[in-house]
């Protein structure tokens, strides 16, 4: 959900949340904005691996 004081400050923003297991082509697609969380989550574990 998204904050008042953020809905507030900007009212006519729509945010959409879209999860999937597979590449998007971001421009092609229509997407404005994309997290790629597989990449993080691979560094997060390989980091915590090489430390323990």
């Amino acid at each position: 959900m998204i904050s008042p004081f953020f809905h507030g400050a900007v009212p006519h923003l729509e945010l959409e949340i879209s999860t999937m297991d597979r590449r998007v082509d971001a421009l092609r697609e229509g997407f404005y904005c994309v997290l790629r969380v597989r990449a993080f989550m691979d560094w997060l574990a390989n980091l915590i691996q090489s430390t323990t």
